[in-house]
């Protein structure tokens, strides 16, 4: 019989704004494995604005 085993795949790492140990830890831990990091949501490869609804905006 097999197993199914549950796959992890990252892509890269979004840096936002603001003091996090955790999140500076993985932004480490990303350069180190040779995983891109980004500071800005615009620079995330496939990022398009028209795909995203602004938070709080009547639907």
């Amino acid at each position: 019989m097999l197993r199914a085993v549950p796959v992890r795949v990252l892509v890269g790492v979004l840096r936002l704004p603001g003091a996090s140990t955790g999140a500076d830890q993985d932004v480490a831990t990303a350069r180190e494995r040779g995983i891109p990091v980004w500071h800005r949501v615009e620079d995330v490869p496939g990022y398009r604005h028209d795909d995203v609804e602004a938070v709080g905006a009547p639907a």
